[in-house]
């Protein structure tokens, strides 16, 4: 899916609120937010909760064991 990759790429770079996330996007903020679940369900990234702002995270382990089996 090419807009997870995406975030991911973002991602890469530092953690991200959600709403970081969307900005570039062309899809609602819902939209982003389902995104986000699937790659958090997958394990590929961590959310976190404070007050009304979800900080977004990549699970770098996840990565290197996708990264690892891929090879």
């Amino acid at each position: 899916e090419p807009a997870r990759r995406g975030m991911i790429a973002r991602l890469a770079a530092g953690p991200a609120s959600v709403s970081q996330i969307a900005q570039p996007l062309d899809m609602s903020l819902p939209a982003v937010m389902q995104h986000i679940a699937v790659l958090e369900a997958s394990g590929l990234v961590h959310t976190r909760k404070i007050g009304r702002v979800r900080t977004c995270t990549l699970a770098p382990d996840t990565l290197k064991l996708a990264q690892d089996w891929i090879g």
